[in-house]
């Protein structure tokens, strides 16, 4: 059972760190996948949904995701917890790669 600083104890593989950040770990398939929040809720809520998808196999090896299945499952995902200056900058990287993509086949 994980700690939060003060002793209270916050479930299995939860804990909080120096810095104030919650922080889950869970093991799948031998690899071990980490969350940061300084949510605890959010973090709980997160926790419990990456360690549904992983287990459940909704999400597979990220090298057989396509450019647009990652990008849809970062915003979908990751895209409240970050300032919208971040938001615009993922964006404009994203619509700036689909538009010089076919190129670089020409490229090879």
């Amino acid at each position: 059972m994980g700690k939060d600083l003060k002793g209270k104890e916050l479930g299995n593989g939860i804990t909080q760190r120096k810095d104030g950040r919650y922080m889950a770990r869970f093991t799948v398939d031998g690899k071990t996948h980490t969350i940061y929040e300084f949510d605890l809720k959010t973090l709980k809520k997160k926790f419990s949904e990456m360690k549904h998808l992983y287990e459940t196999n909704s999400i597979t090896n990220l090298n057989n995701w396509t450019r647009d299945q990652f990008y849809d499952f970062w915003m979908k995902n990751y895209s409240i917890n970050v300032k919208d200056t971040t938001i615009v900058a993922r964006t404009n990287n994203y619509k700036r790669i689909q538009e010089e993509i076919p190129f670089l086949w020409l490229l090879l």
